[in-house]
């Protein structure tokens, strides 16, 4: 599931960090899957975008 969410106001992309150590990003507009990425191995709890 997911654990943390985080929005991106440069380019308006949503990212969630879930329990399986993956983070996604998101396009806000759509709701659609843009990219993956393995963080961890491990649960990622919390998640912060600087832009």
């Amino acid at each position: 599931g997911v654990n943390a969410i985080s929005f991106s106001s440069h380019n308006s992309c949503l990212y969630t960090a879930g329990a399986d150590g993956m983070v996604c990003q998101l396009d806000s507009s759509t709701g659609g899957l843009l990219e993956r990425f393995r963080s961890s191995k491990r649960a990622v709890s919390s998640i912060a975008v600087s832009s």
